[in-house]
């Protein structure tokens, strides 16, 4: 699984070694790998529709629905015999299995067996590994197949973004959800709020939230404005491209569609982060990305902690954030190592509305691990994006400035979001593993 000689130099041989981009001098209709993606992805972030669904009209789905547990596990078996085979492990290999390891000797020392103890921690484990595979199966050809990637993700984003403007348009009742008859045939509890707001249906396209489809969607617009702006710097304006025209209008539906959403944090998101993505592409050292990031996440932060703190808002969901901050703080306080995953999940004794607080909950001050983890993951998104931002049209170049914009509203957005088994948070972390993929297989 790991890249090996052979297959740096089929990278190397299709790159262009003017542009730095690698175009295939032919590139057959189909290929294993368009398939394997394709159903990978949309099985991923079709799932609920497709197993709920299945659940609802046929009565069971027959244990399909973990298959996503069953790929994580099938993938980490053929990744450890691949080693042995090869009595070799490896940097990328080591450090991939240090931090699944390490996630592993979590599970026991905070938390148990239990069914939601192994809830919580496969919504942690399987995000990652999906990161690994998907890295794996794009980097091996880095250009071609980020480019498909690139094309897959904005398809499923335009089929949910025309389904839920459906949706707005035609459901004058929540009952009128897809999802509505599918979960209260499972016996659990949903709301009118969760899909109303001062009577506007809160779209969610084929998810069954609105934050996760509001998150979704603006993360695959960052993918579309990263490329426009990555073939703009290299094109002159004046310079008419049909894609171009094309991949603008896609964007101008993809933010017409979070608009309408009612997910307040996701709109105020998108709005922040298109300026600030304007203004990376314009920093020149490592360093000024960094810093930028950082005063990006601290003063939406801050504004956002003010405004629900001095009072601006009646909300009680968002005053009820406060509220939550200030029980985790306390609860670190007096337990360091947390409450443990047998605690904290949906259906357990505590779920906050974070991401954050709820690895926080769980780890108590081992939370600062996920964070340093992060800030390194990005410090290295930021190399690998500077290294490339010369090459005209470069894939990796892409990927890596969506990174660097969607990290920082990721992080943002888990203070005061779950993002519990988010689509949007599976994204993030594939977006950030071909990027880095991409960049390993660039230097070798």
């Amino acid at each position: 699984m790991q890249a090996s000689d052979s297959t740096d130099a089929v990278v190397d041989a299709t790159r262009d070694g003017s542009a730095g981009v690698a175009w295939p001098a032919e590139e057959s209709l189909f290929q294993p790998y368009k398939a394997v993606l394709a159903l990978l992805l949309g099985l991923l972030f079709f799932h609920d529709f497709v197993f709920l669904s299945m659940e609802h009209h046929f009565g069971g789905h027959y244990g399909l629905n973990l298959w996503k547990e069953l790929v994580a596990l099938a993938f980490l078996f053929l990744l450890l015999c691949w080693v042995l085979l090869r009595s070799a492990l490896g940097p990328v290999n080591t450090r991939i299995f240090i931090v699944l390891g390490a996630l592993l000797v979590s599970l026991p020392v905070f938390g148990d067996l239990s069914e939601g103890a192994l809830r919580t921690f496969r919504s942690i484990f399987t995000p990652l590994v999906f990161a690994v595979i998907v890295g794996r199966l794009v980097g091996v050809d880095t250009e071609a197949r980020s480019r498909y990637f690139f094309k897959v993700m904005l398809l499923i984003a335009l089929a949910g973004g025309i389904y839920a403007i459906y949706q707005l348009y035609s459901i004058k009742h929540w009952e009128q959800f897809w999802y509505y008859h599918p979960l209260v045939a499972m016996g659990l509890e949903i709301h009118e709020y969760d899909s109303f707001r001062n009577g506007v249906p809160r779209i969610s396209g084929f998810f069954t939230s609105p934050l996760e489809f509001a998150f979704f969607v603006t993360f695959v617009f960052f993918m579309g404005l990263a490329r426009l702006l990555s073939e703009r710097r290299h094109t002159p304006w004046l310079v008419v491209r049909k894609r171009s025209f094309l991949l603008f209008a896609l964007l101008a539906f993809l933010g017409y569609v979070v608009s309408q959403s009612t997910v307040r944090s996701a709109q105020m998101c998108l709005v922040s982060a298109f300026a600030y993505m304007l203004l990376v592409v314009r920093l020149r050292t490592r360093w000024s990305i960094a810093i930028t990031a950082f005063l990006y996440v601290f003063v939406l932060s801050a504004a956002t902690f003010l405004y629900i703190g001095l009072g601006y808002t009646k909300d009680l969901s968002a005053l009820g954030r406060l509220v939550q901050w200030s029980f985790v703080l306390d609860k670190v306080v007096e337990s360091p190592l947390g409450l443990g995953f047998s605690s904290v999940g949906p259906g357990q004794q505590y779920w906050f509305d974070s991401l954050w607080l709820n690895l926080a909950a769980s780890f108590g001050l081992f939370v600062l691990l996920f964070v340093v983890g992060f800030v390194v993951c990005y410090l290295r998104v930021v190399d690998s994006y500077v290294s490339h931002r010369e090459a005209a049209g470069n894939w990796n170049q892409t990927l890596s400035l969506t990174a660097l914009v969607i990290m920082p509203v990721f992080f943002y957005g888990a203070l005061f979001q779950s993002f519990y088994n988010s689509p949007g948070f599976y994204l993030l972390l594939m977006i950030v593993s071909v990027a880095l993929y991409g960049a390993k297989n660039a230097r070798a």
